[in-house]
């Protein structure tokens, strides 16, 4: 459910004290979304679903790539160029410069979205949770993966997990911060103590080798802007890298 919470407004030409923000307790991974596509009582398989996207994502590409428009039901993508000019002689140039002494240009070209009505009526009614005042900077997770070893797509003990967000990073010496798991069902906390990178947007930490197989509940608590979301994930068997 949409998280909804009151924060104060800090933009210097405000009229009013306070603003209303909004946030995502979990993001869904295209995986993910494929499984609930796979899982939803139909006679679509998951290698069906997957295949649909693969070939889906080649489209959309050539569509857009193409300068066309692509509608869908829930709106219209189209690629979009900006950008100012001094005169009438200026050519548009979205290239990034390679000089330093280049002017900096604000050219670009980018993948524009258009809601279709249907689809903004149904966001306007759609249900949410009101959590009051709250920190505008406040710790949420994105989105978790391994790293390393491309091939290998599940997590096991050992690997080192990539944790993307905000507002999440920590001191790895202090025992009460730090990336926490949580097997599903239990109450008991496991903090992780080896961390490789610890920074506002991203933590890389390790698993421990023993850690049991099974799913869990993973969350971050840091020192200034309290508890984050949790993200869930699978730990398979041992590790054999």
């Amino acid at each position: 459910m949409l998280e909804v919470y009151k924060t104060t407004n800090n933009f210097p030409n405000c009229k009013k004290k306070f603003a209303f923000r909004s946030r995502n307790p979990q993001t869904i991974t295209q995986d993910e979304f494929i499984d609930l596509i796979a899982n939803a009582n139909t006679t679509i398989t998951k290698s069906d679903t997957i295949a649909v996207f693969s070939e889906m994502e080649n489209q959309f590409n050539k569509v857009i790539a193409s300068g066309n428009a692509l509608k869908l039901f829930m709106g219209t993508f189209r690629a979009g160029a900006s950008g100012s000019a001094e005169n009438a002689e200026d050519t548009f140039s979205p290239k990034p410069k390679r000089d330093k002494r280049t002017p900096k240009k604000d050219h670009k070209i980018s993948l524009l979205f258009e809601p279709e009505k249907s689809m903004t009526k149904l966001i306007a009614q759609m249900k949410y949770k009101f959590l009051g005042l709250v920190q505008l900077c406040h710790t949420t997770i994105y989105h978790i993966k391994r790293i390393g070893y491309p091939e290998k797509d599940t997590i096991s003990p050992s690997d080192v997990i990539e944790i993307k967000g905000s507002f999440i990073k920590i001191d790895p010496n202090d025992n009460e911060q730090g990336v926490f798991l949580s097997a599903f069902g239990s109450i008991e906390e496991y903090r992780l103590s080896t961390y490789l990178r610890c920074s506002r947007v991203t933590i890389d930490a390790q698993l421990p080798k023993d850690i049991p197989a099974g799913d869990y509940f993973v969350f971050v608590k840091t020192k200034s802007f309290g508890i984050s979301n949790s993200h869930q994930i699978t730990i398979e068997g041992c590790s054999n890298s």
